[in-house]
């Protein structure tokens, strides 16, 4: 994914559905196990937002317009790293957090897939008496 080329490639359909509105949020699988995933997820929030704008206007794309609406999203974040365009998609992260660790404050997402409220959850179907006991079995 850090191969620009190799990111447009891979998420060319995503994108493209991003732009139609026929996805409306990503799920991004292990995102901290890539190379870079603050680069990764920021590349792909500024993609989103790309095509989200190119389906808003009424003139054809062409590439000046994208490395237009690309340079402006990247000055939104310069002057102010926490814009509303930090955001511009709905994208979540499968990351299985271990007690007491949070989504790093700097991955441009919304959150995790929720995970962590599962666990709380099934923390009610569970007795902790008896954890020793199942822990030897």
């Amino acid at each position: 994914m850090e191969n620009l080329q190799v990111f447009r490639e891979t998420h060319e359909l995503i994108l493209k559905l991003v732009g139609e509105k026929k996805v409306t949020g990503l799920r991004v699988d292990h995102p901290d196990g890539l190379y870079n995933p603050v680069e990764y997820l920021y590349r792909l929030q500024k993609a989103c937002f790309v095509q989200i704008c190119l389906s808003e206007m009424s003139s054809p794309e062409t590439p000046d317009t994208v490395k237009e609406l690309a340079q402006m999203y990247d000055e939104a974040l310069s002057q102010d790293g926490s814009s509303p365009l930090r955001l511009p998609f709905y994208i979540v992260g499968e990351k299985i957090l271990t007690k007491g660790e949070k989504v790093p404050e700097d991955w441009p997402i919304f959150g995790t897939t929720g995970y962590s409220f599962l666990n709380l959850l099934n923390g009610i179907f569970i007795d902790p008496r008896y954890a020793r006991a199942m822990d030897q079995v």
